[in-house]
């Protein structure tokens, strides 16, 4: 895919980007890794600041894929919050239940 931006201003726009917890890297290292869908940390980034401002206190997430996306959006709910999640590929399911009891702190 044809990039909008040189590779400067690439490398501009990466040292904005938040640090993450050691849970995300390595979700981020296998989606990579295992060409699994994830949101680019662009985008990631937008969800969050969409959650944090707007504050819901449910979310439904369609398409879990290995459930980086419910974890990022899960540090911004409220106490008692809730994300209910759907993943119609089997593969998936296994992989972001085993993610979601190991990213229990993030």
């Amino acid at each position: 895919m044809a990039s909008f931006i040189n590779i400067i201003q690439h490398a501009y726009l990466q040292e904005f980007r938040k640090s993450l917890s050691p849970v995300l890297k390595t979700m981020e290292s296998y989606a990579r890794h295992n060409r699994v869908p994830i949101l680019d940390w662009h985008s990631a980034e937008m969800l969050e600041f969409l959650v944090a401002s707007n504050k819901p206190e449910k979310i439904l997430e369609i398409g879990t894929a290995i459930g980086y996306s419910a974890i990022r959006i899960a540090q911004l709910l409220p106490e008692g919050g809730q994300i209910t999640t759907i993943e119609k590929r089997r593969r998936f399911n296994s992989q972001s239940e085993r993610v979601f009891r190991k990213g229990q702190g993030y």
